[in-house]
C-alpha cells in the first residue's frame, strides 16, 4: 500500500512537470504571434559581372624586310681581240725632183705676193694709231682680210727647201697682222671674235673626238694631219689672246683645248 502511494505521488509530480513545460511552450508561442513578423530582407542584387576587358589588339607583325636583290654578276669582260699584225709599211717612194720650170713659176708668184703684202702691211701700220682707238676700228675689216689671205698663202707654200725663205716671211707677216688687229680692236670686238672662235673649235674638236676610236688604231692615223692643224691653230689663238682680265675665260678655254688636242694626237699616233 505504501508502495502504491509512492508510485502515485511520483506520477503526479511528473504530470505537473509536464504541464508546466507545456504551459511555458504555449505562452512563448503566444508572444511570438504578437510580434510582427520581420520583413524578409531583399536579397542583394547580384553584382553585375565586370565586363571582360577587351583583349589588346595584337601588334601588327613588322613587315619582313624585302630581301636585297642579289647583285647582278658582272658581265665577264670580252677578251680583247688579238691585235692584227701591223702591215709592213710600204717604203715611201722617193720624191721626184720638181720640174725646174714649175719651181721658177712658184718663186715668181710668191715673190710677187711678198711685195704685195709688204706694201699692204706698211699702209695698214700707218693707219693704226695708239691714241685713236675709235678710228682704228674702221680698219679692222681691212686688217682681217689681209690676215686671212696671208694665212692661206702660208698654208699653200709647202715644205720645199727652196721656198723656206718665203715660208718664214709669211709666218712673220701673219704674226705682225695679228698684232695690228689686236691693236685696232676694242674690248667688244675682241669678245665677239673669241666667242666665234670658241664655237668653231668646239665643233671641230667634237668632230675629231668622234673619229678617234680605241679599237681602230690604223684608221685613227688618217686623222693625224687634221688634228695637228687644229692644234696649231688653237695654239696661235691662245698666243694672241693676251692678258686682259675680261678675256680670262677664253684663255682658260683655249689652254684646255690645246691639252685635249694633244691627248687626241697621242691617241691617234698610238
Amino acid at each position: 500500500m505504501k508502495k502504491s502511494k509512492k508510485a502515485l505521488s511520483l506520477l503526479l509530480a511528473s504530470v505537473g512537470t509536464i504541464s508546466l513545460f507545456a504551459t511555458s511552450v504555449v505562452a512563448a508561442a503566444c508572444d511570438d504571434t504578437k510580434k510582427k513578423p520581420e520583413e524578409p530582407k531583399k536579397p542583394e542584387e547580384p553584382k553585375k559581372p565586370e565586363e571582360p576587358k577587351k583583349p589588346e589588339e595584337p601588334k601588327k607583325p613588322e613587315e619582313p624586310k624585302k630581301p636585297e636583290e642579289p647583285k647582278k654578276p658582272e658581265e665577264p669582260k670580252k677578251p680583247e681581240e688579238p691585235k692584227k699584225p701591223e702591215e709592213p709599211k710600204k717604203p715611201e717612194e722617193p720624191k721626184k725632183p720638181e720640174d725646174p720650170k714649175k719651181q721658177e713659176e712658184k718663186l715668181i708668184k710668191l715673190n710677187a705676193l711678198k711685195k704685195e703684202f709688204e706694201a699692204k702691211y706698211k699702209g695698214l701700220e700707218e693707219k693704226i694709231k695708239d691714241d685713236n682707238k675709235e678710228n682704228n676700228k674702221k680698219f679692222l675689216p681691212e686688217i682681217e682680210e689681209a690676215l686671212n689671205k696671208a694665212q692661206e698663202v702660208l698654208k699653200s707654200i709647202g715644205d720645199e727647201f727652196y721656198l723656206k725663205s718665203f715660208k718664214n716671211y709669211f709666218k712673220e707677216l701673219v704674226n705682225k697682222l695679228e698684232t695690228l688687229r689686236n691693236k685696232a680692236e676694242g674690248p667688244e670686238e675682241k669678245l665677239i671674235r673669241f666667242n666665234a672662235l670658241k664655237k668653231e673649235f668646239e665643233a671641230k674638236y667634237k668632230g675629231l673626238e668622234e673619229k678617234i676610236k680605241d679599237d681602230n688604231k690604223e684608221n685613227n692615223k688618217k686623222f693625224l694631219p687634221e688634228i695637228e692643224e687644229a692644234l696649231n691653230k688653237a695654239q696661235e689663238v691662245l698666243k694672241s689672246i693676251g692678258d686682259e682680265f675680261y678675256l680670262k675665260s677664253f684663255k682658260n678655254y683655249f689652254k684646255e683645248l690645246v691639252n685635249k688636242l694633244e691627248s687626241l694626237k697621242n691617241k691617234a699616233k698610238a
